[in-house]
């Protein structure tokens, strides 16, 4: 079944027919009508309530259409009752989104009650990304020894923070350390921001900054032309700085934090809309809600990286410790027929690029389609390389 999909225009999407949320929109709807000017940023193909897919046929909510017939989610069905546990995505990232961790199940449902406004369901959020191009974001904490050679030699940075714990930590780094500074700067009052990072700016400046290319600087000035003086400009020397090649991937668990920076993806989550923010965005920040939720665990980039399984030469899996989603992508050549695998629980699957015939229907570039329970497709390759990917739920 076709769907028709929403399209959601946060200012950090790319701009115009440069987006491939855009690119998209326009092959899965004939009528959108792209404005060079509109930021373009995310795609969304589910039930979620805030963006929900419709059935082109029927012209009918996809929501709608399960709960008339709940038997075609299939194994789903016991474990998340009559609706899909996903929420599948295509993001067109410009400029950082915000510094930002996700909450629990439990811390989910106690944020919904006490601010439904601001965490408008009761759901946690876990989240996968595959690259669809070069991809850069923010995740996860350094390892201790990073983050003290920056306070090392950043006494801007230092400033921010209580000098005690810094000093401490530059002493003999700890997870304990690192919570009561990390705490301590992401607090700090804006003016300090402001100072700080004026005089890290003019600092560089003063110096042979020009002549040389180094990468944090560069960062920094970046983001402080998105978000001047912003308190999460600082946030870059606690995270990990990570470039994600196409069909490489992160798995964001409840707690970890993380922003994109730029580039295209794929992501699926949980069906949940729930994000709790610190730094580098115009939207509500809940700054007490993150120091209380945030995982303090320090990691490298090679093992914030999350790899797919091989189902046979044409289909990689993505399969997080979570039952909510997996993610399959399809990439198939010219010619091949193929039958993609029978699941025992519903699915959506979105064309990314590339054409294909089937005994029913045409397949096309921005197609979406909503596949029952025990569907069976079979599909003839038209076009150099037809790539798909295929979300549904992890049971």
């Amino acid at each position: 079944m076709d769907l028709q999909c929403a399209v959601m225009r946060y200012d950090w999407g790319q701009l115009g027919s440069r987006s491939l949320v855009a690119q998209l929109a326009v092959k899965n709807d004939p009528l959108f009508e792209i404005e060079e000017s509109c930021p373009y940023a995310e795609w969304w193909m589910g039930t979620h309530h805030n963006g929900p897919s419709v059935l082109k046929v029927h012209n009918k909510l996809l929501k709608e259409y399960i709960q008339d017939d709940p038997t075609c989610l299939g194994n789903s069905l016991s474990t998340f009752g009559p609706d899909l546990p996903f929420l599948l995505k295509v993001l067109s990232v410009r400029k950082a989104l915000s510094i930002q961790v996700h909450p629990n199940k439990e811390d989910a449902q106690t944020l919904h009650l006490k601010y439904p406004k601001m965490y408008t369901d009761s759901n946690h959020k876990p989240e996968l990304a595959v690259a669809l191009t070069k991809f850069e974001a923010l995740c996860g904490f350094r390892q201790l020894e990073e983050i003290a050679d920056f306070l090392k030699s950043i006494p801007e940075l230092c400033n921010l923070i209580n000098a005690e714990y810094s000093q401490n930590f530059i002493r003999q780094p700890s997870i304990k350390l690192l919570e009561l500074c990390f705490s301590s700067y992401i607090t700090a009052a804006p003016v300090e921001c402001k100072k700080s990072a004026a005089k890290l700016i003019q600092r560089w400046e003063q110096s042979d900054f020009k002549l040389r290319e180094m990468q944090m600087e560069h960062l920094f000035l970046r983001l402080n032309k998105q978000f001047p003086e912003d308190i999460g400009l600082f946030a870059i020397y606690f995270l990990n700085h990570i470039t994600l090649s196409p069909g490489e991937a992160l798995f964001l668990e409840a707690g970890l934090p993380h922003a994109y920076l730029h580039g295209n993806c794929v992501e699926v989550m949980a069906r949940s809309d729930n994000v709790v923010r610190a730094g580098l965005t115009p939207k509500v920040r809940d700054v007490a809600t993150l120091i209380k939720i945030i995982k303090y665990n320090p990691t490298s980039i090679e093992n914030l990286k999350f790899y797919a399984t091989y189902f046979d030469k044409f289909i990689s899996i993505y399969k997080p410790p979570v039952n909510d989603f997996a993610l399959a992508r399809i990439c198939l050549p010219r010619e091949q027929m193929y039958t993609l695998p029978m699941l025992k629980t519903a699915s959506l699957l979105f064309v990314l690029s590339g054409t294909a015939e089937n005994e029913y229907f045409d397949i096309e570039t921005g197609m979406v389609l909503f596949l029952p329970s025990e569907f069976i497709i079979t599909l003839t390759v038209t076009s150099d390389v037809l790539e798909m990917y295929q979300a549904h739920a992890n049971v």
